[in-house]
């Protein structure tokens, strides 16, 4: 399915627009990236899979303000995930500050956070939870890390 995806993306013209501000191989890559991202994580090859998430967060950066966002997440928060897996904790957390910033009270980056603190064993955690939870309040399915 993977070379499939890759041989219809060859297939779009390089001057296809995706919506106002974006060229569709822009998003193409994008997809393309973080569909190699899953697959390392899928075959449990967690490093590779971080410097996969790495390459997918720079394509995200090329991508031109659009409204609505031409991208439906923020990359970051899968490559934070992917951080807390690989047992680098304080990476995640930082990655997931970061990003809240950008789109603060997001129940999926504060769950993230909240599980890069418990790892860490520091008492912000709590408050953090609860930060999700009131954020998650609506939600009708828990979350885990692999979600993100």
């Amino acid at each position: 399915e993977q070379r499939r995806f890759e041989r219809e993306r060859e297939a779009v013209p390089e001057e296809a627009q995706y919506m106002i501000n974006n060229k569709a191989s822009d998003l193409l890559a994008l997809a393309s990236g973080v569909l190699d991202a899953q697959m390392e994580a899928a075959a449990g090859n967690t490093a590779a899979a971080v410097d996969a998430w790495r390459r997918a967060v720079e394509l995200e950066a090329a991508i031109q303000y659009d409204e609505p966002p031409a991208w439906f997440y923020p990359v970051r928060q899968s490559l934070a995930a992917a951080l807390l897996r690989d047992g680098r904790p304080a990476e995640a957390e930082a990655l997931f500050r970061e990003t809240l910033a950008k789109y603060p009270r997001d129940g999926r980056l504060l769950y993230g956070l909240w599980q890069s603190l418990v790892a860490q064993d520091k008492d912000e955690a709590r408050l953090v939870e609860a930060q999700h939870r009131t954020a998650w309040s609506t939600a009708t399915e828990p979350l885990a890390i692999d979600d993100l």
